[in-house]
């Protein structure tokens, strides 16, 4: 990770409605790393990522990609852009069409796409699947299709939203290895949203954990983890109470970020 910032993000929010679910002040991605967006359900990450990668358009504010203002309609930008998802959509074919399809979109030579799609199905361990329905895989063999997929067209920012929450628990393993060595390899910038802190562990750089549409915290992952700045960032990574500090998790200011707050964190094993 250098400290030159790729993607950054300003006074962004949005709406559903009369429900308000994404107030963010400022949000930097430096190029290289692996940004790991942590909180519970409805905290609004998803949403999050959805403007970040340019599916989604705010109600109020910026992002700037590659120092330029760059919005849902860019598509030069969002060329530059991939996602993997929680539940991946397989489009009819094989799984070798399903991989090669970005390349062929964007007319590359076909001797270049063969080269391509044979090195990247070798990589996931998937080279015996590529004449498979795509449509008749498992789970995990799902995922690794679409890391291919979006790995593939050798994006500079790629998106990743809870895309091992329905994997058991050796897939998930084996996707977090893959995703490691394809995007540490590759040179690529990751965001990958969770609500599992071992999988924020597992897969990050830095953590940026959310609440209620906020950014609450963001740091290195062991920073964070060691030295969360609120009674929810400690409740929500597995902490618990000091002695001394019984009685604040009910009070009016539980969530709020305390000088010399000391919390005792339980250990963690990062999936992997």
């Amino acid at each position: 990770m250098n400290n030159k910032i790729i993607l950054r993000a300003e006074n962004i929010s949005k709406g559903y409605g009369n429900s308000r679910v994404l107030d963010l002040e400022r949000l930097e991605i430096y190029r290289g790393e692996t940004l790991c967006i942590l909180g519970p359900n409805g905290a609004g990450k998803s949403t999050l990522v959805r403007i970040l990668n340019l599916v989604e358009e705010p109600d109020s504010g910026d992002v700037w990609f590659d120092g330029a203002r760059v919005g849902h309609r860019d598509v030069q930008a969002r060329r530059r852009m991939a996602g993997v998802f929680q539940r991946p959509h397989m489009l009819k074919g094989t799984v070798y069409g399903n991989v090669a399809y970005g390349l062929r979109l964007r007319r590359l030579p076909a001797a270049e796409v063969a080269g391509r799609v044979e090195k990247a199905l070798w990589a996931l361990g998937i080279s015996h699947l590529a004449g498979h329905d795509a449509r008749t895989l498992s789970g995990g063999e799902a995922q690794r299709v679409a890391l291919a997929r979006a790995t593939i067209i050798r994006p500079e920012l790629l998106f990743l939203d809870e895309p091992a929450a329905n994997l058991d628990p050796l897939a998930r393993r084996n996707f977090h290895r893959d995703l490691r060595a394809i995007v540490g390899g590759g040179g690529m910038t990751a965001v990958y949203v969770s609500h599992s802190v071992e999988e924020a562990m597992a897969a990050g750089d830095r953590l940026a954990v959310m609440k209620d549409g906020r950014l609450v915290q963001i740091g290195p992952c062991e920073e964070v983890y060691q030295s969360p700045a609120s009674d929810f960032v400690a409740r929500f990574l597995g902490a618990e109470e000091a002695e001394g500090a019984e009685g604040a998790e009910g009070s009016a200011a539980a969530d709020d970020a305390r000088p010399g707050h000391v919390v005792r964190l339980h250990k963690l094993k990062a999936d992997g």
